[in-house]
């Protein structure tokens, strides 16, 4: 990209996007975040923040015709599972002492 270039244009559309994405998007995440800290534990709800990469990478293979490589599908699995660890609920308790 050259430094002559000419800047972009700020078009309606434009500001309605960056409008969208920082009030709906953003804000309203934060919101629905703050509603689940509410209800459940702080861990395993923060613990889910882990899947933003992974859906970052499946929505750039869905929307963007971006390669979805062996070893992104791995680590997507391995966050799946650490995820799963932290959330669900022991099976077997441990005898209090």
């Amino acid at each position: 990209m050259s430094l002559d270039s000419a800047s972009p244009s700020v078009t309606t559309r434009f500001t309605l996007t960056v409008l969208y994405a920082g009030i709906v998007a953003t804000a309203g995440g934060w919101y629905i975040l703050a509603l689940l800290f509410r209800c459940g534990d702080a861990g395993a709800i923060s613990s889910t923040l882990y899947f933003v990469p992974a859906l970052g990478v499946l929505f750039g293979a869905l929307f963007l015709s971006e390669p979805l490589r062996p070893s992104l599908i791995i680590g997507i699995v391995l966050i799946s599972l650490g995820v799963r660890l932290v959330v669900t609920q022991p099976l077997l308790k441990r005898p209090e002492t």
